[in-house]
């Protein structure tokens, strides 16, 4: 017998006084348990089988029901056991590996996550709770330690991190609480006023690139938005020349190809000027294919980003223009974007998971047709008050 709600076996041994049920199994180490439950009022039939008995159980002896809920009692009482061992010894250094190991194993989290949070690990958690019991720290002590940091997507990040640690703790009964949700969040804003090149300074660098490739990849990045890593892994198959579209499928972190930074494959316009440059190199005699790179290195593979980024920097310079990130050409793409399209639209160019990144690029949205719209507002406002005067008047 089985209870498959629990994944646990029933079995009836018989003993000198007659049969008895036991309950048996597996934690998720894989160790076996098993549990004598009680007498069981059972009998052998005819056929050797076990059967109930008739009439009512005898005080102390347990019908299968009767098991089951025993069962899933002792289950209970032996998992909390072993949680009580675990907030004993489990200190939040070991928690966090847990955490992080479960990250790679069971969500599958992408390589720069893992790397990502590590960095968080090894700079901020673990030098100010590494050896802390879990269970031992409180919602004072991390207020205490969060108060020293300076108002900044940082003190975000981390709190954030300690909060997904201490919740896996809690799942598992390691703790009774996640104290970091009663800590006050630093509140963070965003101004929206991003600095970037204005489309004469976009000209310039692309026409100033050290190469026809290297031009395309500005082109790329300002005039359709794709990120570094997602412009390293496109392939020509993505490239819809056609159907003026190109398919944001991949993106190049850490020595893998993975899924775009929001886990979705997108769709961007192509608008000519790209198609051109695309087109353009294009016509190299190789890696020409549908599934090499569009942007290659000498062998044919993915190009070097910390590379990539030396030439940008270059090409820079060469024109003559004030340094900002290779990221800004991408800022430069929502910025034109969201004059001429809706916030949505624009949110699905770029791969935002979250509609808030799309709207701070509002702040450079053309107000001229918003003015106008204002300025008939207040002319129809004037000739209201003017004919309420001729009336007046008139009277």
């Amino acid at each position: 017998m089985m209870d498959r709600r629990r994944a646990a076996h029933l079995l009836v041994v018989e003993r000198e006084h007659g049969p008895v049920y036991y309950g048996k199994w597996r934690l998720d180490d894989g160790t076996q348990i098993k549990r004598r439950l009680g007498p069981a009022w059972l009998e052998r039939s005819r056929s050797g089988a076990w059967t109930r008995r008739r009439g009512r159980p005898a005080a102390g002896f347990l019908t299968e029901k009767d098991a089951i809920v025993e069962l899933d009692r002792v289950r209970r009482e032996h998992r909390e056991t072993i949680r009580r061992a675990h907030r004993a010894d489990r200190t939040f250094g070991d928690v966090a590996e847990d955490w992080l190991r479960h990250g790679q194993l069971r969500r599958g989290l992408k390589r720069s996550t893992l790397r990502d949070y590590r960095q968080v690990f090894d700079a901020y958690l673990l030098p100010a709770f590494g050896s802390v019991p879990v269970n031992g720290l409180d919602a004072a002590a991390i207020e205490r330690w969060h108060g020293g940091f300076p108002r900044s997507r940082t003190a975000e990040k981390v709190l954030m991190v300690l909060g997904a640690i201490l919740g896996y703790a809690l799942r598992r009964g390691w703790v009774s609480e996640n104290a970091a949700l009663a800590v006050e969040k630093h509140p963070v804003r965003y101004s929206g006023d991003y600095d970037l090149y204005s489309g004469e300074e976009i000209e310039v660098l692309i026409r100033d690139a050290a190469s026809e490739q290297d031009a395309a990849i500005f082109a790329t990045a300002a005039m359709a938005g794709l990120r570094q890593g997602e412009l390293v892994a496109l392939r020509w198959r993505d490239v819809d020349f056609a159907g003026h579209a190109i398919r944001v499928r991949g993106n190049y972190s850490h020595g893998d190809v993975v899924t775009p930074k929001s886990g979705k494959v997108r769709v961007v316009p192509m608008v000519p000027d790209v198609a051109q440059h695309l087109a353009r190199i294009g016509q190299r005699e190789r890696f020409t294919r549908d599934d090499d790179p569009v942007f290659v290195n000498d062998v044919g593979g993915h190009i070097d980003a910390s590379a990539l980024r030396r030439r940008y920097a270059a090409a820079c310079r060469r024109s003559g223009l004030r340094p900002l990130p290779f990221h800004s050409l991408r800022h430069h793409f929502g910025s034109v974007a969201v004059n001429r399209a809706s916030l949505v639209q624009v949110q699905a160019w770029m791969g935002h998971a979250h509609i808030q990144t799309t709207a701070r690029y509002l702040h450079h949205r053309s107000q001229a047709t918003d003015a106008a719209l204002l300025a008939e507002a207040f002319a129809n406002q004037r000739v209201g008050i003017r004919a309420l005067e001729a009336a007046g008047d008139g009277s």
